[in-house]
């Protein structure tokens, strides 16, 4: 019974008489490796979705109190299109570049790359805090 992941391999084969290095078992070690998470990168995957999520809303809120952003990328970006549309893109360029750079890193390390993307959003999300907090 074939499945999936051989049916992925079948599409990814050469055509006959070549060669068909690495082989399925090697191809289908590397595919488990790239796909499988070590036990504590869910909750650093969440931590930095969390802390994105914060970082975003803290961000538009503090604008809306007349606070201003001290990135100077992000500040330009929000005057040419608009603030939420500034921090999705800066966020999503973020979190692209963390999820190739996961899947570049040894596994062993993976989990600084979520850890790497939490740390300055919830370092934002503190600092953003803070000025709401005393201008409120």
């Amino acid at each position: 019974m074939s499945t999936r992941r051989d049916a992925l391999f079948d599409r990814l084969s050469t055509s006959p008489g070549e060669a068909t290095l690495p082989t399925k078992r090697v191809e289908a070690s590397i595919l488990d490796g790239c796909v499988r998470l070590g036990p504590h990168e869910p909750t650093l995957w969440a931590l930095a979705l969390a802390g994105l999520l914060l970082d975003i809303g803290l961000t538009a809120y503090g604008l809306s109190l007349g606070l201003t952003e001290l990135n100077p990328v992000a500040r330009d970006l929000m005057a040419a299109y608009s603030p939420l549309g500034a921090m999705v893109l800066l966020k999503s360029v973020a979190l692209i570049v963390g999820g190739l750079g996961w899947l570049i890193v040894p596994r062993v390390a993976r989990a600084v790359v979520p850890a790497c993307l939490a740390v300055p959003w919830w370092t934002a999300v503190i600092i953003n805090a803070t000025l709401i907090l005393s201008v409120v």
